[in-house]
């Protein structure tokens, strides 16, 4: 604003609003850096035209800053057109100063959405970096982790993807049936449903995965309901065992065998007559 007045006239609409203003008056562009870089501001309130500056000058100076200050033109004159274009640039209202009552009612309003927006902001970065920490500890499992919403991957460890034979960007958006025996697709949706209704499944089930080179793989799932990304999924861990299950042959046949030296020795002592 360039003019001593006019920014008494809008102060005091201010305080009559109830507010209690830190300001400061500025009509250069070098002066607008300054404040911005200098204070922690609000709102900007701006004069359309002034001989040194411009609103939309400041309202670029503002935006590319970044701050996301709510910017409210003051003006006591101001075409449509030019009011219009102005919106369509980034500004969030316009005041007459023949019309101040309209001062304290924006000024609230873009106030209250800033506020919003701020939070809005906030969550959305919280939700990043908790996706980030999350995306790095599933990539450091030696177990494959899926995440499912309805019957789409939607995510995918690497360790999943090499345990399918897939490239991890090829898991992605691929469904169960293309990637599970049917089987174990019919267990994990009814334990899906089931778990929905509040009862209670077996943790875990273990089947043979064939992968896309036509190799198999003894694999145990585990699924659980979470939320992904603020909406309901299934998280699906595979846990290879092939060779829990190679050793667990290799003891059955040790075992067997052991049984059929012992049964062929007591038949030996027998026909001896020991």
């Amino acid at each position: 604003e360039d003019s001593e007045d006019d920014a008494i006239l809008v102060l005091r609409e201010l305080r009559r609003g109830g507010y209690e203003p830190t300001f400061e008056r500025v009509d250069t562009p070098q002066a607008m850096n300054a404040a911005l870089d200098q204070q922690t501001w609000d709102i900007v309130l701006s004069d359309y035209a002034m001989p040194r500056f411009t609103m939309p000058a400041a309202l670029t100076m503002v935006t590319e800053k970044g701050r996301g200050l709510p910017f409210i033109i003051v003006s006591g004159a101001i075409g449509e057109e030019a009011a219009v274009a102005a919106m369509r640039a980034g500004a969030h209202d316009y005041v007459m100063k023949n019309n101040l009552a309209r001062l304290v009612p924006a000024v609230e309003r873009e106030l209250r959405e800033a506020e919003v927006r701020r939070e809005r902001k906030q969550a959305e970065e919280g939700l990043k970096q908790s996706e980030e920490e999350f995306r790095r500890l599933v990539e450091d499992m030696n177990d494959g982790y899926c995440v499912l919403q309805g019957s789409d991957v939607v995510f995918a460890n690497a360790r999943s993807a090499e345990m399918f034979g897939y490239a991890q960007e090829e898991v992605i958006g691929k469904t169960l049936q293309e990637l599970l025996p049917p089987e174990i697709v019919e267990k994990l949706v009814e334990a899906h449903v089931r778990r929905r209704r509040g009862e209670s499944m077996p943790p875990q089930y273990e089947t043979t995965l064939a992968r896309k080179n036509g190799t198999a793989r003894w694999v145990e799932f585990g699924a659980r309901l979470i939320e992904y990304r603020g909406k309901p999924a299934t998280s699906v861990v595979i846990r290879d065992i092939t060779e829990r299950k190679r050793m667990e042959q290799a003891l059955r046949e040790s075992e067997e065998h052991y049984s059929a030296l012992v049964g062929n020795l007591t038949d030996a002592r027998a026909n001896s007559g020991l």
